[in-house]
């Protein structure tokens, strides 16, 4: 029986012990509250499994979109083809405009021609940094090893200057975010670091920062969900000794690295180059989307 019920009829504790199945940080109900203002929850069976549906309208149109931040949603729990087709037939009535990812779980049981796909690279550092190593694509290995000669040093910043200095070195991209976005991204990077599941570092040569990235972590997986870097610091490779940073100080205490794409050929390339593996997820839109 699928049950459509608003955020505030939600049983947090039902919901997030059904979603720890997945060990998918975006569909917690803490992070679906940041990063969503208006989500609903459709939930099958007395929370036997749950879809996160974020919200909104548009001129008194029902739109299901996918937030910022929020790579993928979906179905979560215990399910089969049949509940995930159940509940994509469900949306797919109730929502004249469709912009939505369903996760890597869905994607690998229901995979349909009509669902576009997207690419999400994953690293295992389970293991020794010598086996994490020993998988890195060989100019990365030798970049790598380059960067033990160059004095780059760490420090933990605050979610502000992340955004600053992204701002300052991605003009570019910086109006891809609104304003609101970057209150949102905010505020995820200061829940996370409040409760101790998020980090920003920044790595600095001669104390100038040369790059920065945000880790969220959760459920034994780490997400790369934000990075800025400098035009001396692509040179001077500073995601690479971030990165590999990380690991280094993770291995075995985390199990997966999550880079969070790319569908982008050359940032795909980049975090191939660490040994990362494709786990594709969907892609649905209204236009192209009709279940029978």
């Amino acid at each position: 029986m699928l049950t459509l019920l608003k955020r505030e009829d939600i049983n947090e504790k039902l919901w997030n012990l059904c979603t720890d199945k997945q060990m998918c940080i975006y569909a917690k109900t803490w992070y679906l509250d940041i990063v969503s203002s208006n989500w609903i929850g459709l939930v099958i069976n007395d929370y036997q499994a749950v879809m996160p549906l974020p919200v909104r309208k548009k001129i008194g149109i029902n739109i299901l979109y996918q937030p910022y931040f929020c790579q993928q949603l979906g179905v979560f729990g215990v399910f089969d083809e049949k509940i995930l087709h159940q509940c994509f037939k469900y949306i797919d009535r109730h929502f004249f405009i469709i912009n939505y990812h369903i996760n890597f779980f869905n994607y690998k049981l229901y995979n349909v021609k009509k669902f576009s796909k997207k690419a999400n690279y994953r690293l295992d550092i389970s293991t020794d940094y010598q086996t994490i190593e020993n998988g890195f694509r060989k100019e990365k290995f030798v970049n790598i090893k380059q960067l033990s000669k160059k004095e780059f040093t760490i420090e933990n910043c605050e979610p502000q200057t992340l955004i600053d200095f992204f701002v300052a070195h991605h003009p570019k991209n910086m109006t891809l975010l609104s304003k609101q976005s970057y209150q949102i991204l905010h505020k995820l990077m200061a829940n996370s670091i409040e409760n101790n599941r998020g980090k920003i570092f920044a790595a600095k040569l001669s104390s100038e920062i040369l790059g920065m990235i945000f880790w969220l972590i959760s459920e034994n997986t780490a997400y790369l969900l934000f990075s800025a870097v400098s035009e001396l610091g692509r040179k001077e490779q500073a995601i690479n000794f971030l990165i590999n940073h990380f690991i280094l100080n993770h291995q075995k205490q985390i199990l997966t690295l999550d880079f969070e794409g790319s569908s982008i050929p050359n940032i795909a390339f980049f975090y191939k180059g660490f040994g990362a593996l494709n786990y594709e997820y969907g892609h649905i839109k209204k236009k192209i989307f009709n279940i029978n």
